[in-house]
């Protein structure tokens, strides 16, 4: 028998335990959701909203006529879009600049040119999702909003600041909350607004550490999304970044901080330690999923940085197989993963590493004698995250084989090195038609590893940005509100260069006929000028005119554009425009038309990719579809990747203008 002395003893330990090593995990049980969660079957098909990267440039310093924005239609490219040339003596505008150089901005946005989002962009997207997406019938069940919403520290004049980047964070909250506002008391907003931490969220950028204590950066994103993370998360928040919101009595949205496993956080170590701060986001992610099986529940996994090579390696190498590691084991409760950050409208699979890839991935990152001149670092995101040429070594010897369709990876580095003296900006040509190779060995090889499996993963979906990097874009998806399955999603663009075009007096009769005045860019000239403000996204009369709101069915699909009185139309829904099987079973399977197969949400996407993939190697006519028609397709998904924008040398390489 025990003596109280031992009892005691005993009592401390278990207490310990419990206290740092059950109860961080146990906060599941403890959260209640302050929104109404719907329990209907009534509705086969719901929908949600995926914004990511507004990157918001607002000006909040008082001159001397005025409060203005740092963005300025008509500037230079050159100056982020910022300033305009001054003229020289001799009369020159333009003084010492070579002729791209002289490239200027637009009302609404500059795509491709690197600048950031001007506040009425902002404020038009809004205005679309408050009265087309939205509506009065209140169409969206939540939205997950993955990072990003302050601007670039890319303006040497204009250095970015702490409180700058948590004044952005607030201004996009009072957007959201002025789109998806309530009348609720223990609410700011009607539905769940998930948001993530962005690399540009971080005051220093691209900078996080982990000790278990509150993290200063984290404290200030806690504070300006007051109301979206759920209290009893709000302290796990502010030590950590990652928490989870449930938007359905058997779903919820988990938001993962990628900054820890991103390779330009140095602050922190990779996951080969169980101390750092990406293991210990993955033992609590681990722990979210095998409790929502165990419940039967499901899960979508949100972040900003997605899982791909060029992200994770080589910083993060054991954290991103971890991470595929667990994505491949909770197939079953995963059932969707979104992501920001690249600006490029693409899917991948994370895949976990096997022997086969021991001998690559060794020869990427071993010490090899290289040329000095192959040592130039090659941009590879729009944070100037880099890699070097070693690692393009290993894209063209080992993915890319000479006997091989892709062959030509050896021109498109050639031209990287020629072109810009070895550094590639991501809205460039050279950087895209190395990505666009890359997704097409990986789509190949994923299907040959994970084919006739039951472990294929989740596919990730990276959704194009708000900020023009190319055309701004947004993204509503449809899914089956009792099991959590994916049906698809309708794609959202501005043709910015259509916008641009026209002048004052032909949007007043277009875009901002029925507009209410007050939201207008001149009456939020500021930052802080746009926070104290009311915002109202109201239109006069506030009827949206044949204008397609979300479908409610694959069968209703309408190409009615918005072109008249919104800057956004709709651009595709892969279900139709991607020649996807038609027939569906169970909401979440498809049957392939040809064979009668049934192919899981995974498979469609898999078997997708394979075949853009594999075009000009394969001559006999699939599903019914002609070759030809399968070359037409894959021109058409490499420019939706681009959102639009006018790249012409990089999709007139795969076959020119297919619109």
């Amino acid at each position: 028998m025990l003596c109280p002395k031992h009892i005691s003893f005993y009592f401390d330990r278990a207490l310990l335990y419990v206290v740092f090593c059950v109860l961080p995990f146990q906060v599941e049980a403890l959260y209640i959701s302050p929104f109404k969660l719907s329990n209907s079957t009534a509705f086969t098909t719901s929908f949600f909203l995926h914004l990511t990267d507004l990157h918001i440039v607002v000006s909040f310093v008082l001159t001397l006529w005025n409060l203005d924005s740092h963005y300025k239609e008509e500037s230079l490219w050159i100056y982020n879009c910022h300033r305009k040339a001054e003229p020289s003596r001799s009369g020159d505008q333009f003084p010492l600049l070579t002729l791209p150089e002289r490239r200027i901005s637009g009302r609404f946005g500059s795509p491709t040119s690197g600048c950031d989002s001007p506040v009425i962009l902002i404020l038009e997207t809004f205005r679309f999702i408050k009265n087309v997406l939205w509506g009065t019938g209140g169409n969206l069940d939540f939205v997950v909003w993955t990072g990003d919403s302050a601007r670039h520290d890319n303006d040497p004049r204009i250095k970015r600041t702490h409180s700058e980047i948590i004044k952005y964070n607030k201004l996009a909250v009072k957007y959201l909350t002025a789109t998806f506002s309530t009348k609720r008391k223990n609410s700011k907003v009607a539905i769940p607004i998930i948001p993530s931490v962005g690399n540009n969220d971080l005051f220093f950028h691209n900078k996080i550490a982990y000790n278990g204590s509150a993290i200063d950066n984290l404290v200030s994103l806690s504070e300006a999304w007051d109301g979206l993370i759920p209290y009893e998360q709000k302290a796990q928040f502010e030590r950590s970044g990652w928490f989870f919101v449930n938007v359905g009595m058997s779903l919820k949205v988990v938001s993962l901080n990628t900054m820890y496993f991103y390779k330009s956080n140095s602050a922190v170590s990779d996951c080969n330690s169980p101390e750092s701060a990406g293991s210990i986001q993955l033992v609590w992610l681990s722990s979210i999923l095998k409790s929502s099986r165990k419940k039967s529940s499901f899960v979508y996994i949100i972040g900003h940085v997605p899982p791909t090579i060029f992200n994770y390696y080589p910083a993060y190498i054991v954290c991103y197989q971890e991470f595929a590691k667990i994505s491949n084991t909770y197939t079953d409760v995963i059932r969707g993963q979104m992501y920001g950050h690249m600006n490029l409208d693409h899917f991948i699979f994370p895949t976990r590493r096997t022997k086969a890839d021991e001998k690559v991935i060794k020869k990427l990152y071993s010490d090899r004698k290289i040329e000095p001149e192959l040592k130039q670092k090659v941009e590879l995101s729009e944070d100037k995250t880099v890699v070097t040429f070693n690692e393009l070594d290993y894209l063209e010897n080992e993915l890319f084989s000479e006997e091989s369709e892709d062959s030509e990876i050896l021109s498109t580095i050639q031209e990287i090195e020629s072109e810009s003296d070895g550094v590639v900006s991501v809205m460039g040509t050279s950087f895209l038609k190395l990505y666009w190779k890359y997704l097409m060995y990986h789509y190949q090889s994923t299907l040959e590893r994970y084919v006739g499996t039951s472990e294929i993963p989740v596919p990730v979906f990276v959704a194009p940005s708000v900020i023009p990097t190319y055309n701004p874009g947004i993204r509503v998806w449809s899914y089956d509100p009792v099991t959590a399955s994916l049906k698809g999603y309708t794609q959202y663009f501005a043709n910015l260069s259509h916008w641009n075009e026209l002048s004052s007096k032909q949007l007043q009769r277009t875009l901002w006929r029925r507009i209410n005045p007050s939201i207008h860019a001149h009456s939020l000239a500021t930052l802080d000028d746009a926070i104290i403000k009311p915002i109202d996204f109201n239109e006069v009369g506030g009827e949206n005119q044949g204008c397609d709101p979300i479908p409610t069915s694959n069968e209703t699909h309408s190409d009615t554009p918005c072109q008249s009185q919104y800057l956004f139309e709709k651009e595709y829904v892969p279900n139709i425009d991607y020649l996807f099987p038609k027939k569906w079973k169970n909401s979440a399977d498809v049957i392939e038309a040809r064979t009668k197969k049934v192919w899981t949400w995974q498979e469609v996407w898999l078997q997708f990719g394979n075949r853009l993939a594999r075009l000009g190697k394969v001559k006999s006519k699939e599903q019914g579809v002609s070759s030809t028609t399968w070359v037409k397709l894959r021109r058409l998904v490499a420019l939706n990747m681009v959102v639009r924008a006018k790249i012409t040398r990089f999709w007139d390489e795969l076959g020119g203008d297919v619109l």
